[in-house]
């Protein structure tokens, strides 16, 4: 029946091994392991999450046909996922940043996010990270120069117009300086530290929970990433 004694100690197993469809129960988290181009998501009130997002190192393929071929898959990946979590979400919260391709070009992400919402309400907030991390592309510098990004998006979209569900706002301390700004300074979090190419920092998820759900409710992220939300 799988159930111990609340003080035996399991012995150590050589592999874990996951598979699709596993649901890891960790406190008051679920972790639901599958392809979340897929899987059926519950009707939740927010989505926080950061996709894999095109154009960003961590996606990159060696040559530029590889890199170019893996820009389109991961795009059409995030627009099917996109749009799915906003058909069962009442708001979402989707962080990307537009990139450099190949020294060349920007990848502009957040135009797509823009296309893919269609005529729904989207509010765009911009996290400022505070530092030129990583360097631009050494070709951004010839003049005319091509401004370095310091920033990235978080389109907040309601998925079917704003209504509050609050009688009387129940922000406290910090949470009303947050609403009342649209720039949020935040430091990004360490990768190395973290051991995930890309996380972001958990301040960045803790103002999107407060301001946009109520106590009690669903939050998903359909990506996971480091496990940040």
């Amino acid at each position: 029946d799988l159930l111990t004694d609340d003080d035996e100690v399991p012995e150590e197993q050589p592999e874990v091994i996951t598979r699709p469809g596993d649901l890891w129960v960790m406190g008051e988290h679920r972790l639901l392991c599958g392809d979340a181009t897929s899987a059926e998501f519950p009707d939740c009130q927010l989505v926080v999450t950061s996709p894999p997002y095109p154009g960003a190192a961590m996606w990159n393929e060696g040559d530029e046909q590889g890199l170019l071929e893996n820009i389109g898959r991961v795009r059409g990946l995030s627009k099917t996922v996109l749009e799915r979590v906003i058909a069962v979400s009442d708001v979402v919260c989707w962080n990307v940043a537009d990139v450099p391709v190949g020294g060349q070009s920007i990848q502009w992400n957040s135009t797509d996010v823009l296309d893919w919402c269609g005529d729904r309400l989207v509010r765009p907030l911009i996290w400022d990270k505070g530092i030129p991390n990583p360097l631009p592309p050494v070709s951004f510098m010839r003049r005319p120069c091509v401004a370095h990004l310091t920033h990235e998006w978080v389109f907040v979209i309601y998925s079917n117009g704003w209504a509050p569900r609050e009688k009387q706002s129940g922000l406290e301390g910090d949470a009303h300086g947050w609403q009342m700004r649209s720039v949020w300074t935040i430091a990004p979090a360490h990768a190395t530290a973290i051991g995930h190419k890309a996380p972001f920092p958990t301040a960045l998820a803790e103002r999107c929970i407060t301001l946009f759900s109520l106590p009690d409710d669903l939050v998903v992220d359909p990506f996971v990433g480091s496990g940040t939300t």
